[in-house]
């Protein structure tokens, strides 16, 4: 507890340069097997390019009445 009160920002550094990518190395493999990636690129180029368009849009009232009339005509 005394090293950390001393040395608080080089302990948190230390900790996320070190943990943080073994956690997610960890994790990879936990997602593949429970099936969480999509299963087909073309989703992810479609979403992509929709992030995209939306992104590059100036007027972004318009569009969130169009988000609006899309989502109640959902079923």
């Amino acid at each position: 507890m005394g090293l950390a009160y001393l040395m608080r920002f080089e302990l948190l550094a230390a900790r996320y340069v070190v943990l943080g990518p073994a956690h997610y190395a960890t994790e990879i493999s936990w997602l593949h097997d429970r099936k969480y990636f999509l299963p087909q690129r073309s989703v992810v180029l479609a979403l992509a390019a929709v992030a995209i368009v939306a992104a590059l849009i100036e007027n972004a009232s318009w569009f969130g009445f169009v988000m609006w009339v899309r989502s109640c005509s959902a079923p």
